[in-house]
């Protein structure tokens, strides 16, 4: 019989530096539970651990996505909005992404543009059981 309403709580990203200036990258995490089990991303919240002023030349754009699916789930860019040191940011979530399966397989992802931004974004997530 399936569990709904368990909850998984989950953060990705870097732990413990910035990632530097023109430099991209990813964290992967796969999501757990029985074969064929449905989860929602009820929510997704972004931290960052320093100010972070906005550039619409030079500036980092951070993804959490299904890569199961190929599909974004809610991203962040510093091209026009700052961000405030130790500050959850609620991310929006969009709604044709918002159900993974059990095995997906969801990345957090630093993409840069111009020269980028130093930056050490967390993703937290949270997610419900629905089948």
């Amino acid at each position: 019989m399936a569990v709904q309403n368990e909850r998984i709580a989950k953060e990705m990203g870097p732990q413990s530096a910035n990632i530097a200036a023109g430099t991209g990258i990813a964290f992967s995490w796969r999501v757990p539970g029985p074969t064929g089990a449905k989860y929602r991303i009820e929510r997704v919240d972004g931290i960052v651990d320093a100010d972070h002023t906005a550039n619409g030349t030079n500036y980092t754009t951070w993804t959490l996505r299904n890569q199961t699916t190929s599909t974004d789930i809610a991203s962040r860019s510093y091209a026009a909005t700052n961000s405030v040191a130790n500050t959850h940011e609620s991310l929006t979530v969009a709604a044709a992404a918002a159900e993974v399966t059990a095995g997906d397989v969801i990345t957090w992802t630093k993409v840069e543009t111009g020269t980028g931004l130093a930056s050490r974004l967390r993703a937290q997530m949270e997610l419900v059981r629905i089948k």
